[in-house]
């Protein structure tokens, strides 16, 4: 018996390499971002500025619904068409107005990580409509500039948060103003 389980134990010990496999290596995990910066990619936003509530008689609120372009993986035009709406309540009457513009801009992000900071420059056409807006005001050409953060939740989806500086070139040269926004992105693969 003793013979036996000596054989036994030596037959193991001497097949347990042929037994034996190779661990199962698990695959790399490939490298992606979690941001949507490349070339190609294309981006849905609506942009939404609050009630200006340090203009107390003259509340606007602004929505303006655009798209990104990325021409590298740090550089994008960005087009959009904004709408406007005003009002001024005094004791006598109410005033109303609103506003159609559109805007082309160049954005460039400083980093391509999860949160990207840029810088933004752009031209705008706008219109104003209403009793609220003099009669020679009614269309004008704006120059944009600012900086903004932009925080990717998920690779497809980022929230934005920018503060612009608006300068209007005509009819007449005047500071608008600093306007912050938030804006919501969705991305999009090279659909083009």
């Amino acid at each position: 018996m003793k013979k036996g389980l000596i054989m036994m134990f030596c037959l193991l010990f001497v097949s347990m390499p042929a037994l034996a496999q190779d661990p199962v290596k698990a695959a790399p995990k490939p490298r992606s971002s979690i941001h949507s910066h490349q070339a190609g990619m294309l981006s849905l936003d609506l942009t939404i500025l609050p009630l200006n509530t340090a203009t107390a008689p003259d509340p606007k609120a602004i929505a303006i619904l655009g798209g990104k372009y990325f021409l590298t993986d740090s550089s994008a035009i960005e087009g959009g068409v904004g709408f406007s709406f005003r009002g001024e309540k005094t004791s006598e009457f109410q005033e109303k107005g609103w506003g159609l513009g559109l805007y082309g801009a160049y954005v460039y992000y400083l980093t391509n990580k999860r949160i990207s900071p840029y810088l933004k420059a752009g031209l705008g056409i706008t219109s104003k409509n209403g009793d609220h807006y003099e009669p020679d005001d009614d269309f004008g050409f704006n120059a944009l500039g600012g900086l903004g953060a932009e925080f990717f939740v998920t690779k497809e989806f980022s929230i934005s948060a920018e503060a612009l500086m608006r300068l209007q070139l005509s009819p007449t040269v005047i500071f608008e103003s600093v306007e912050p926004s938030i804006k919501a992105s969705f991305y999009f693969d090279n659909i083009l």
